[in-house]
């Protein structure tokens, strides 16, 4: 049962990290708006033609892996305590 344990981990942490690069990118195309130097980390949100496509996947990819992780943790704490 500690499997389910560390899923649930790991998919908050694919979730973040989704989170993380969404804001970047958005905090990108922010400054890139403004005028300012538009680099950063991740630059995996360019504002160029794949830019809805890759955002799209992005919060897909963030919703499903917190929603796995709500509920691999109910599983744990249902069947591992």
């Amino acid at each position: 049962m500690s499997f389910l344990f560390w899923l649930s981990i790991a998919l908050w942490l694919v979730s973040l990290l989704c989170y993380a690069v969404i804001l970047s990118g958005n905090e990108r195309l922010d400054r890139a708006d403004r005028g300012e130097s538009a680099s950063t980390f991740f630059d995996v949100l360019n504002g160029g033609p794949g830019y809805a496509r890759s955002l799209k996947y992005l919060y897909r990819t963030l919703v499903l892996s917190a929603i796995g992780a709500l509920a691999t943790g109910a599983l744990y704490l249902l069947f591992g305590v």
